[in-house]
């Protein structure tokens, strides 16, 4: 609990939220992403975690199924240029926060520059998950479209609650196991 009052103190103050849609009024996926964008600073803070280093955590309750905050950073191509990355993060002993997209072609860097989303930590029994979303983006390319990762809550989710989500790093043979610290009952005991 000591870890969620540390995150209290670290939020931000909360910026004036857009009004309620009306009843039957149809919402795109785009102006809920814009408003969970809004809602962020108050809605999620991070502190030390229970599980490892820094974590996110609650600052508000969630429902199943509601958009907690998005994972932002810079969108990257996977392959040379991740693994250059990655290798640099390493050598500097920093942290690296790479978080690759389902279509294996990209990543997003968050180590530099993201959202509170990256102090997200693992959990075998996770209280979110991640979705790509498709949103409009005159910006992003010549169809108008781009996608953003967002985290939903899969179960309820209480004030000061940490918040997790479950890596699904790939198993490697010869690869070092990534020991997993997150104490669910039903603990894999490794990340991959």
């Amino acid at each position: 609990m000591a870890a969620a009052a540390e995150a209290g103190a670290l939020a931000s103050v909360a910026p004036t939220a857009p009004a309620p849609a009306a009843p039957g009024t149809i919402v795109s996926t785009s102006a809920r992403l814009a408003a969970a964008r809004l809602l962020e600073p108050s809605a999620v803070a991070f502190g030390k975690s229970g599980v490892a280093g820094w974590g996110a955590f609650a600052r508000r309750r969630f429902e199943p199924g509601s958009m907690v905050m998005e994972y932002r950073g810079e969108e990257i191509r996977a392959g040379t240029i991740a693994a250059a990355r990655e290798a640099a993060y390493r050598a500097a002993g920093s942290d690296c926060y790479l978080f690759a997209r389902p279509d294996a072609r990209s990543l997003v860097d968050s180590t530099r520059c993201g959202s509170v989303a990256r102090f997200t930590n693992h959990s075998c029994a996770p209280s979110l998950y991640a979705r790509v979303i498709p949103v409009e983006d005159r910006r992003a390319n010549s169809s108008g479209s781009s996608a953003r990762i967002v985290f939903l809550a899969r179960v309820e989710i209480k004030p000061g609650q940490e918040l997790t989500y479950d890596y699904r790093f790939a198993e490697e043979e010869g690869e070092e196991k990534v020991k997993c610290a997150c104490g669910a009952p039903a603990c894999r005991g490794t990340l991959n």
